[in-house]
């Protein structure tokens, strides 16, 4: 192989590098504006509340019946339940990824419980009566930080 030959193969060499890491540049560095959206408190009330589920370990006599969570935390405000509210507690957590503070205060019939462990700082918060089984009102409150 000649010199021309040599220059040439090692110029294409060069040209192939500088076009691989001008890809991968382009390609780490997305041009899409990506902003963060803080979680909202209505939100993770009514993801919470509003799920079905079936545990007759947590509310004694129901079976294998499905019930919403409002209706079991209306239970436990009223039996002073400590389980189900702890099994609110762990959703709430998974729902905010341990990423925030919360208050979250249930109240029924003058009966107030509250979980969460909030810094005092609002980022967001929910206020708002929720109607369970038997037509009673269950009063939440929430404050995310």
């Amino acid at each position: 192989m000649n010199r021309k030959g040599m220059v040439a193969m090692m110029d294409a060499m060069i040209f192939i590098v500088l076009i691989s890491m001008l890809s991968i540049t382009i390609l780490t560095f997305d041009s899409e504006d990506e902003t963060f959206e803080p979680l909202d408190a209505s939100e993770i009330c009514e993801c919470v509340l509003s799920t079905d589920f079936t545990d007759s370990n947590l509310v004694p006599n129901m079976g294998d019946a499905e019930y919403r969570v409002a209706d079991a935390v209306a239970y436990a405000v009223m039996t002073d339940s400590q389980a189900i509210l702890d099994e609110v507690e762990l959703m709430v957590d998974e729902l905010t990824m341990g990423n925030y503070d919360y208050s979250l205060k249930f109240t029924m019939n003058g009966v107030t419980r509250t979980i969460g462990d909030w810094n005092g700082f609002s980022e967001s918060s929910y206020s708002g009566t929720w109607t369970v089984s038997g037509g009673k009102d269950l009063i939440v409150e929430m404050e995310l930080g």
